[in-house]
């Protein structure tokens, strides 16, 4: 079940397989992003977010999937996104939750 505002690892792979993927957007530093990212995802370091949102470069007829190191910093993000008009949610323990379940697999 989907919580307001956030996403699992597991309903993100779900709508991957399904070709219902969100708009992907990765805040997480540069060099970190250089290093492996969730395929198709798009580098906005967060304090670069509101440009984007100004400049109308995010999609307001898709889902947007925001993720950092853990999921802190990407709830952030989405609060203002979804103040924006925006259906965002934060991917529930980040890139390492990512990492995690898909080490598993």
């Amino acid at each position: 079940m989907k919580r307001q505002g956030q996403m699992t690892v597991e309903e993100l792979k779900e709508r991957l397989k399904n070709n219902d993927p969100p708009f992907l957007l990765d805040i997480r530093a540069e060099e970190d992003y250089e290093q492996g990212t969730i395929e198709q995802a798009v580098h906005s370091e967060k304090e670069e977010v509101v440009d984007l949102i100004r400049e109308g470069k995010l999609p307001k007829d898709k889902d947007i999937l925001v993720f950092c190191y853990n999921g802190q910093t990407s709830k952030q993000i989405v609060m203002v996104l979804i103040l924006q008009g925006y259906s965002a949610y934060s991917l529930e323990k980040g890139i390492e939750g990512w990492r995690k379940y898909n080490n598993n697999d």
